[in-house]
């Protein structure tokens, strides 16, 4: 079963379950969490000198399905996501830049170091490219986010975009993972720029990304839900983290997709 390439968010949620369903593979609630933010970035806000990196790599399907339905990445990839067979895509983000994927991600708290390196290396460079970069807030209990946070704001990286996937913020949140409102602290404390906003408001990502005109690294702590646009999953986070989807509740499921 195959979906026709699309931007509409509907569909492309669609294409998360089924892809999960047919590899039985993939985080489907964290890859729909941060669907809206991805699809903002690419779709209207990056421009052609910059670079988005998925920090929090496990949440890939999310990234594949706005490349795909872009155009930057063939629809075919999808079809052959962790297959035994030497699959083009496999669960977690490998360096790809002609596909629009600027680092080989998932060992969680790595990806914002790299981010913050391509950064710099604009800098150097003479260019005027932002980096965008999508962590979890479960990712910001790994040393090495503040340690890379510390060197961001000494360097005055105001080209270092941070949003912060805050799903455990929900009422189905992980047990001990550090809540919204001290994550702004927190990065605030490290010498960032803060702001947070409803992750899922298409208006508020758009706004919220503009350049500050100051000189600090600017993290946006974005309350997003684990599962979004999915019932199911909505109300289940944990029990679908990494569950594979049957068949026999696919059609009820895809059918349910908002």
């Amino acid at each position: 079963m195959a979906l026709e390439p699309s931007t509409n968010l509907r569909a492309l949620r669609q294409q998360i379950i089924l892809v999960t369903a047919e590899s039985g593979e993939g985080h489907a609630p964290s890859s729909l969490s941060v669907l809206d933010l991805i699809y903002v970035l690419h779709k209207v806000v990056m421009q052609p000198q910059d670079k988005f990196v998925l920090s929090k790599g496990h949440a890939a399907l999310g990234l594949y399905v706005v490349l795909v339905a872009l155009g930057r990445m063939p629809p075919t990839a999808l079809e052959e996501f962790c297959a035994d067979d030497d699959p083009e895509l496999v669960g977690h983000p490998e360096r790809c830049p002609g596909w629009g994927i600027e680092a080989t991600t998932g060992s969680l708290g790595h990806g914002i170091g790299l981010a913050a390196g391509l950064a710099l290396a604009e800098r150097i460079s003479g260019r005027n490219g932002r980096v965008f970069c999508v962590i979890g807030d479960g990712e910001a209990e790994e040393g090495e986010v503040w340690s890379t946070a510390a060197i961001a704001a000494r360097q005055k990286l105001n080209n270092l975009i941070v949003l912060v996937d805050a799903n455990g913020t929900s009422p189905n949140r992980i047990d001990g993972i550090r809540h919204a409102t001290s994550l702004c602290e927190k990065f605030r404390a490290f010498g960032f720029f803060i702001s947070r906003i409803n992750g899922h408001d298409h208006p508020s990502i758009r706004r919220s990304v503009a350049p500050t005109g100051g000189d600090q690294p600017y993290a946006i702590i974005c309350d997003t839900q684990k599962g979004h646009g999915v019932p199911l999953m909505e109300s289940e986070p944990q029990v679908w983290h990494h569950r594979a989807i049957g068949f026999s509740e696919l059609h009820t499921m895809l059918e349910s997709v908002q």
